[in-house]
């Protein structure tokens, strides 16, 4: 399989003809001046009004914007990358262009995806990677992030955190902060969105939720387009997506070829919509409506209305005159299935840019790596292999010398057989190839068995191999898509988003290193 993101960095040709254009003419194209559509600059005031903050907005800037699904604790750290990557492409292009950008950070609110907003990593102060889960007892089936309860286990989740978590003179204000913004929210979006409001209330970052009122409206020709053509979107999806993997990319998005573009509620519960027998199907509910009757609650009710993942991609473009969407490496797949539901809905499709990509480490952490010679890019080995790797750097077991003096010496005569045999007899020769490459390996596992006979050694290489882990790749998985960012908060304080925006280079597209 392909890599798609190496490829679209490099600007592949045909990778590149299933996006708008290359991340290059980002910065060569400078865009006029595009008013926002009527009530949706006074209703985002609103909303951040009610969330502690006032952004300051004229309503024709261009706009820089990215998003993600309400988490707790904001979710994994690279909701945070994105939104700090959004911020900084913001900033460079205003100046490069002396144009008016700002970045805004669409707020899943109308997602209904509980179990993946219900759990998060923290690292504890012991440097072991713990799951919390917000098991809300009072959580109907299908319920937008904006309707989800808060309940008392959301406290018991917070002393866990900030008691188990690395602290300093900071965790008492942060702990605060958690409980003042817990009680001053109806929802679990709600509390997310004054999370991100204090974490990033020192920047120009605009908070959006698509459930407010001035959006539905804004947007509701675009659902009414969906209603129209009920099953034309998801044909385009899925044959771009076909054509995506005759390149040899993944098919991101694959729609059954029944389901529609948008999701409808149902009392409080999101429901998906199906079209069959020339009626629009909701089976959650066993309800049926007509095009004509969907029609009628659309302009009576345009609240009740909200599209799927590529239609608010559209939606936003709508929305807002977006020049850029900052895109994580599965959003970045999935985009390259959209082009065609842009045209179809003769909106522009924006740049799609790459998030930045971090590991946070420290002294010690960094200190520990280097001592077993091991790199990030390692840690995604099995623990036994990292093991290996590290007691070769640190075992002075003196048989590791015997071995190696019989190695040369084993070896040159394997060898020499070897090349001997290459002209005398083919079968001998690849004997004696195969006893070459069995040799070397069986004098590994003697090497192996030296080092680890070392017992003290052994057990605090395993010690801190499985710290390291646990610190930077937890479950074998990258820590940015792991841990929250109130794993280091209590530590570092709310200084520490500045410490991100500081280190976080948004054009190599590499993975940063971030020391704390």
């Amino acid at each position: 399989m392909a890599n798609l993101l190496t490829d679209y960095i490099q600007g592949k040709a045909d990778l590149l003809s299933h996006y708008a254009r290359s991340i290059d003419s980002l910065a060569e194209t400078v865009p006029g001046s595009v008013s926002w559509p009527a009530g949706v600059v006074e209703g985002i005031k609103k909303y951040h009004q009610a969330l502690g903050g006032a952004p300051e907005l004229k309503g024709n800037e261009a706009v820089i914007i990215t998003g993600q699904q309400p988490g707790i604790f904001t979710g994994p750290l690279y909701s945070i990358y994105k939104a700090i990557t959004a911020i900084k492409l913001a900033e460079n292009l205003s100046k490069k262009q002396d144009r008016p950008y700002v970045p805004v950070f669409w707020l899943g609110t109308e997602d209904h995806d509980f179990d993946e907003a219900a759990s998060v990593y923290y690292l504890s102060k012991h440097l072991t990677a713990s799951k919390l889960t917000y098991a809300c007892e009072s959580l109907s089936d299908n319920l937008p992030m904006h309707e989800v309860p808060i309940d008392d286990e959301l406290r018991n989740l917070i002393d866990e955190v900030m008691n188990e978590t690395q602290g300093s003179e900071y965790r008492e204000i942060i702990t605060a902060h958690l409980f003042e913004t817990l009680n001053e929210s109806d929802s679990l979006g709600d509390w997310v969105g004054r999370l991100l409001s204090r974490l990033f209330q020192d920047t120009p970052l605009v908070l959006f939720a698509p459930h407010i009122p001035e959006a539905r409206r804004a947007s509701a020709f675009i659902i009414e387009k969906a209603i129209r053509e009920p099953l034309e979107c998801t044909r385009l999806i899925n044959e771009a997506g076909e054509q995506m993997a005759a390149k040899g990319y993944p098919q991101q998005v694959e729609k059954s070829a029944d389901e529609c573009a948008f999701f409808m509620l149902e009392g409080t519960q999101r429901c998906k919509v199906t079209w069959a027998k020339g009626n629009f199907q909701l089976p959650e509910v066993k309800k049926s409506y007509t095009e004509e009757e969907l029609l009628v609650i659309l302009a009576d009710d345009p609240e009740r209305f909200s599209p799927n993942v590529a239609l608010r991609c559209v939606v936003q473009q709508v929305l807002f005159p977006v020049e850029a969407y900052v895109a994580g490496p599965g959003e970045l797949a999935y985009w390259g299935q959209f082009k065609p539901v842009f045209e179809w809905c003769d909106v522009p499709m924006p740049v799609v840019y790459p998030r930045a990509r971090a590991v946070l480490t420290n002294a010690k952490l960094k200190a520990m790596m280097t001592t077993h010679g091991l790199s990030y890019v390692d840690l995604g080995q099995p623990e036994t292999t990292l093991q290996d790797q590290a007691l070769k750097k640190v075992s002075a077991h003196p048989g590791r010398e015997t071995v190696e003096e019989s190695r040369r010496t084993l070896i040159k005569a394997a060898d020499e057989l070897t090349n001997q045999l290459s002209e005398m007899d083919a079968v001998a020769h690849t004997m004696a190839a195969k006893f070459h490459d069995g040799l070397n390996r069986r004098l590994d596992q003697i090497e192996r068995v030296l080092m680890r006979s070392e017992e003290a050694q052994l057990e605090s290489v395993r010690s801190q191999i499985g710290r390291l882990i646990n610190a930077l790749a937890p479950n074998r998985k990258p820590q940015e898509r792991m841990m929250c960012v109130y794993s280091y908060l209590g530590e570092h304080g709310w200084g520490l988003i500045d410490t991100l925006h500081e280190n976080l280079d948004i054009e190599s597209f590499e993975l940063n290193e971030i020391e704390l």
